[in-house]
């Protein structure tokens, strides 16, 4: 097998390490941890405050940026390329999923790329530990902001463009690779020597974890590679998802996941004019509380069940994420919903 001066495997192999953050809500720490520990037979730690978790370990943890009832992270333990992590994420998810957790429009998937292989071998080419991280910092910032546009065709529209603060563009004026808040940050290079890629809505289906932890693998093989001087990225950036998927050499079926994702958002969005959201939600809440048209009048029940109802016709999501895209005033509890939905698909 072919070496090179990363002192392993040439890149696109399972050389790297990485890590996952699921937010989710509806199951409180210790149930989370019993799951946990019931279908790997792996620890999994408690921390309630913001002590970080052991990376050896899965932990349930605190995060202030979720929202909602028995809101938690869940970290993952590192793992490896390969596919040997996949029976455990998947015993997981499918757990808490059948216990009743969820996700709401404040959740995220946050994975953490192993960066440290990229330093040290740069620090092999004679870079200082300060140019290293210099580099490595520009690289990141050129490759994603050559991507971002391709990559949010494959988002929820909640993780678009720069109107949402936890998942901020790159190409943000104030944005700095180091801010945590970032779609792609380097906020954990200095305390778990990763980049940490946030631009993913949360999920807890195993399925998209594993696929966006692949695409992001590329992408930090792509990072190293224009850090090293080994590749020059393309200064026009990738507009689509295929030219995304090709420059970074995805194979068919990484491919062919993304876009049936893009075609499944266009095919919910379409292209029609954005008509005002609080008019859709009144007139669509009207019909579903018999004329009365009041959003409080509807239980927990009813406005899960006028999400569903939203996502099922086309054209009135359409009108709803097209909304969103544009910062219109769209209901919390309307928006949580109709994420549930997206998941659930």
């Amino acid at each position: 097998m072919e070496k090179n001066e990363l002192g392993g495997a040439a890149l696109g192999t399972e050389l790297h390490r990485w890590g996952a953050e699921l937010e989710g809500v509806g199951l409180e720490y210790e149930k989370v941890q019993e799951l946990v520990e019931a279908v790997t037979d792996d620890t999994c730690n408690v921390a309630k405050d913001h002590r970080p978790c052991s990376p050896m370990n899965w932990g349930v943890c605190y995060d202030g940026s979720v929202q909602g009832k028995n809101a938690f992270e869940l970290r993952t333990p590192a793992f490896t390329g390969d596919a040997s992590s996949w029976p455990r994420l998947r015993a997981v998810c499918d757990a808490l999923r059948a216990a009743g957790a969820t996700v709401n429009i404040t959740c995220g998937l946050h994975i953490h790329q192993d960066a440290t292989y990229i330093l040290k071998a740069l620090r092999r080419q004679g870079k200082d530990a300060v140019h290293a991280e210099g580099l490595l910092f520009t690289s990141a910032t050129a490759v994603y902001q050559g991507l971002e546009a391709a990559l949010d065709t494959i988002m929820a529209p909640s993780r678009r463009g720069a109107g949402n603060p936890q998942v901020m563009s790159l190409f943000h004026p104030r944005a700095m690779l180091a801010d945590h808040h970032l779609k792609l940050s380097a906020g954990a290079l200095l305390t778990h020597g990763t980049l940490e890629y946030r631009h993913h809505a949360g999920t807890l289906n195993a399925h998209k974890i594993f696929s966006w932890a692949k695409l992001t693998g590329l992408i930090q093989e792509r990072i190293a590679e224009v850090a090293l001087g080994h590749a020059l990225f393309p200064k026009t950036p990738a507009t689509t998802i295929e030219e995304a998927l090709e420059l970074l050499g995805a194979n068919k079926l990484l491919s062919d996941y993304f876009i049936a994702r893009r075609d499944h958002f266009q095919e919910l969005e379409g292209a029609d004019p954005v008509l005002p959201v609080a008019s859709l939600i009144r007139s669509l809440t009207c019909k579903a509380t018999r004329g009365r048209g009041d959003c409080r009048k509807l239980t927990s029940e009813g406005k899960r069940h006028l999400a569903a109802r939203i996502y099922a016709n086309r054209q009135s999501y359409r009108e709803a994420s097209l909304a969103v895209q544009v910062g219109a005033i769209v209901p919390t509890w309307f928006l949580e919903a109709l994420q549930h939905e997206v998941d659930r698909d």
